[in-house]
C-alpha cells in the first residue's frame, strides 16, 4: 500500500456510494414495490418496510463514512494530524449487517412469496439482489483490505512525525 498511488481511492468510493444509492438500490426498490403491489397487502407492506429500512441503514453507513472517515483520511493525506480518530474499526460489523440483510430479503421472498407470484419481475428482483449483494461484498473488501490499512499506515506515519 505504501508504494501505491492511493489518490483514486476516495473518488472511487464516493462514486460507488452514489452508484449503489441512486442506481442499484433505487432499482431494487422499484422492483420491491412493484412486486409488493401484486401481493397480499400485509406481506407487501412488510416487504417494502424491510427494504426501506435496509436502504436507510446503507445510507447511514455511507453518510458516516463520507462525513467522518473520508475527511479523516483526507487530513492524513495532507500531512495533518487529526485529533479525532473516527470509529473505523467497527466496519466488519456494519458490513456484515448490510450483507446479512440482503440475504434475509432473499430468504423472505423465497419463504413468503406465493408460488404463483414468481413472475419474471420476481426473478429479476432476486437476481438484482444477488448481484448487488456480491457487488457490495466486493465494495466492503476494498474498504476493509485497502482503505482501513491505508488509514492505519498514514495514522502511524502521522504519529511518527510528531
Amino acid at each position: 500500500i505504501s508504494q501505491t498511488d492511493m489518490s483514486p481511492l476516495l473518488p472511487y468510493l464516493r462514486a460507488s456510494h452514489q452508484y449503489y444509492l441512486q442506481g442499484r438500490l433505487e432499482h431494487i426498490d422499484q422492483h420491491v414495490h412493484l412486486l409488493a403491489a401484486s401481493l397480499e397487502e400485509k406481506f407487501g407492506r412488510v416487504l417494502c418496510q424491510f427494504f426501506d429500512d435496509y436502504i436507510s441503514e446503507v445510507r447511514d453507513h455511507f453518510d458516516k463514512e463520507e462525513s467522518e472517515v473520508f475527511p479523516y483520511l483526507e487530513a492524513l493525506q495532507k500531512g495533518g494530524n487529526p485529533v479525532e480518530d473516527p470509529r473505523i474499526y467497527s466496519y466488519d460489523e456494519a458490513h456484515e449487517s448490510i450483507k446479512d440483510k440482503l440475504a434475509d430479503l432473499t430468504q423472505i421472498i423465497f419463504k413468503y412469496l406465493p408460488a404463483n407470484a414468481f413472475s419474471n419481475d420476481a426473478i429479476d428482483l432476486i437476481f438484482d439482489i444477488l448481484q448487488t449483494a456480491g457487488d457490495l461484498e466486493k465494495h466492503a473488501l476494498i474498504e476493509e483490505k485497502i482503505l482501513l490499512p491505508y488509514i492505519e499506515l498514514l495514522a502511524i506515519h502521522s504519529e511518527n512525525v510528531k
